[in-house]
């Protein structure tokens, strides 16, 4: 059905000048990406932000579709972050119109996995696990152990998406049928937080001792994206400035506990300038060498 409307598509997105690409997804209603019950998703790239996120609902004879606008610098930061909808639409969808070959690129890197992708996605995925050890172990010393419950199960959903991403693949919609052959051992960890015998609070503090010994003792390894952006020069970095150096690059995330990490590790130096309001700058600290390309033991 899809190929008798195609062409049709093709040809309204070759006329509108704000279309750089589009995909179009046939979904069905068991998709595990498809609450909605679509049958048919079109995301169309653009590069105009006024369109970003402009949606509409239509039918085209009996099947229902959905058509999404999205500003390709977002639709970038999005295949870095390794969300879902992203790359199922990638790796699921037909290429409707792309004659910038935007789409095509991004679907080499889906398949390639070239290093700078990898390495970016790990440093991506160790931010978000370090913010929920964070706040597991706040909500452990209030003694809210629903919250850390709650937290601990975010720290392992990232640690899981991490094993994926280092094993050189994409996290997927099944993500913990992924991780069972991946890594057994952060499955098991995920299985005895969930369904273990033991009380919440044993059950929590098993989690956070393994995410001590295990990843957050592998920092530079994780963070070597990062890591080689402040060794990029000899002067010191605002976090403003991480952070724009970032943005450019599709990398959308605050790194500021990652930051005070390197510094409490003493990976970097932290600098303070200023007179009576002393802002607070990083600065790699020479000699240091980080830990990269070293494979999971």
């Amino acid at each position: 059905m899809m190929e008798k409307f195609r062409p049709n598509l093709r040809q309204q997105l070759s006329q509108n000048s704000h279309a750089l690409g589009a995909i179009a997804v046939k979904l069905g209603r068991n998709h595990s990406v498809n609450p909605e019950e679509l049958d048919l998703l079109v995301v169309i790239l653009t590069e105009n932000r006024k369109f970003h996120q402009q949606i509409s609902m239509y039918r085209i004879n009996h099947w229902k579709v959905k058509e999404v606008w999205i500003t390709l610098s977002e639709w970038s930061s999005e295949l870095v972050k390794g969300e879902r909808d992203v790359v199922e639409c990638l790796m699921n969808g037909r290429i409707l119109y792309d004659p910038y070959e935007k789409i095509q690129n991004q679907l080499n890197d889906l398949r390639t996995f070239p290093t700078e992708l990898q390495q970016k996605m790990m440093c991506l995925e160790f931010s978000r696990l370090l913010q929920a050890h964070v706040e597991s172990e706040s909500y452990m010393k209030e003694a809210n152990l629903l919250d850390a419950h709650s937290s601990v199960q975010k720290v392992l959903t990232h640690w899981a998406r991490l094993a994926v991403v280092e094993s050189g693949t994409y996290p997927r919609a099944h993500l913990w049928y992924q991780v069972k052959s991946i890594n057994p051992g952060v499955y098991k960890l995920y299985r005895e937080l969930v369904w273990g015998e033991e009380s919440i609070d044993q059950r929590v503090h098993l989690v956070m001792l393994a995410v001590e010994y295990t990843i957050l003792n592998r920092l530079e390894y994780y963070c070597s994206y990062l890591m080689e952006l402040l060794a990029s020069k000899e002067e010191s970095w605002s976090i403003n400035e991480i952070h724009e150096q970032l943005w450019i690059k599709e990398f959308h995330q605050d790194v500021t506990l990652i930051m005070e990490e390197l510094v409490r590790r003493t990976l970097v130096e932290l600098v303070m300038s200023g007179e009576e309001m002393k802002e607070q700058r990083y600065r790699w600290i020479s000699g240091i060498r980080y830990e990269k390309n070293q494979k999971r033991c």
